[in-house]
């Protein structure tokens, strides 16, 4: 699942009657496309920090759903002109690949979603991010008042800081995830200040908060984090012109860092080009398990290749889809 967060900050003068014309401008737009499969449109609640007054939060089927989305006519009529125009006083937005997650045995269909976006300083090595990272997701694994969650790095981020992590967490209610924050783990992931004394250094924080209400028929399951050999199947959609140039980037950037990170890849097909509108490209990779393909997904931040790859190869992407497979 790819996902776009962000949080809104309007200008303070900003009329009852503008708020709801704005907000409903979003939801409209996300309600309305077909590749948000689902979002959360809310008001933050109480002790958000620099959290803004809305968290606009999409869900897709993966990256080239998001950028088909933000390509669309009417997002672009309709949603662009809102975040390029001033319609807001200042925008915090993370693009990103969910990493590693997990669930308490009942998933949560509504109560209080928490995220926290980050950016380590820069010049941190790559050991001491895997180390943040570690310690970071094995936390639910011992607080049970976290019924869901997930820590991903991210794929495209802008506004005050480059942001580099999100964790989103799930509460049952206002008052677990309260009780939560009382205690030592709650304390240290607050804040800065709390973050520094458990030993991580951050360069920037937010922390929001919403209440939620999902619609479970659109809702992904939990994955498994029981490590099983899987296949990775990609498949990209472009133009008939510029499936050859996509082929190329794959086999210069995508392929060296798979391969590097111990996949490897057991097809490539490409659509013949007669009979059909546009071009098809399916790689197909053998992992060793989900939680080796998230540990590669969090190197990918400060992978050159990789992002190499993104900028010049996702702008030919016009949409295409992401499986996951039981090997043998």
């Amino acid at each position: 699942m790819f996902k776009l967060t962000r949080l809104l900050y309007l200008p303070a003068d900003t009329s009852a009657p503008d708020r709801h014309t704005i907000t409903q401008t979003l939801r409209d737009a996300s309600a309305q496309s077909p590749m948000v499969k689902r979002y959360i449109l809310e008001p933050t609640l109480p002790g958000v920090l620099n959290g803004g007054d809305f968290i606009w939060h999409l869900q897709f089927a993966d990256e080239a759903a998001y950028r088909a989305c933000l390509a669309q006519p009417a997002w672009r009529e309709k949603v662009d002109p809102l975040f390029d125009g001033g319609t807001f006083r200042k925008y915090e937005s993370v693009a990103y690949q969910g990493g590693l997650s997990g669930g308490r045995p009942v998933k949560l269909s509504r109560g209080v979603y928490r995220t926290l976006i980050m950016t380590v300083k820069p010049g941190t090595s790559l050991q001491a991010i895997a180390q943040f990272d570690k310690e970071l997701a094995g936390m639910p694994r011992y607080i049970s008042s976290i019924k869901n969650w997930q820590l991903s790095h991210a794929t495209e981020a802008s506004g005050s800081r480059q942001w580099s992590h999100i964790w989103e967490q799930g509460f049952a209610d206002m008052e677990t995830m309260l009780d939560y924050l009382k205690t030592p783990d709650g304390v240290a992931t607050s804040g800065l200040e709390g973050f520094m004394r458990a030993g991580a250094k951050l360069g920037g924080l937010r922390v929001f908060t919403c209440p939620f209400q999902l619609n479970p028929v659109q809702s992904p399951p939990v994955i498994s984090l029981d490590p099983f050999p899987v296949l990775y199947a990609l498949t990209a959609r472009t133009a008939l012109g510029d499936a050859d140039t996509y082929v190329d980037l794959l086999e210069r950037y995508y392929d060296r860092f798979m391969t590097e990170n111990g996949a490897k890849l057991l097809h490539r097909w490409r659509t013949v080009d007669r009979g059909y509108g546009e071009a098809e490209v399916q790689s197909t990779w053998s992992i060793d398990s989900l939680p080796a393909y998230g540990e590669m997904r969090f190197k990918t931040y400060a992978d050159k290749a990789w992002n190499t790859f993104v900028a010049k190869a996702l702008p030919l992407v016009t949409g295409g889809t992401r499986r996951f497979y039981p090997a043998g």
